[in-house]
């Protein structure tokens, strides 16, 4: 569940970002898989930083 909280705000914040790019609503198609692939670097990459352990320092 850590890696797709990570991946999901990853790819909001690119997006916003990069929003009015292109064509496709308001991003180019390149885009949005850059936008695709790093999200899914950062959700990898943070996969333990958040989540169950997470919890543990503030409840």
């Amino acid at each position: 569940m850590s890696f797709m909280t990570s991946f999901l705000w990853s790819l909001i914040v690119y997006l916003i970002l990069t929003a009015g790019s292109g064509s496709v609503l308001l991003w180019s198609p390149a885009e949005l898989v850059a936008g695709i692939v790093i999200a899914a670097l950062i959700g990898y990459a943070t996969r333990n930083i958040m989540g169950e352990r997470f919890d543990y320092f503030f409840f």
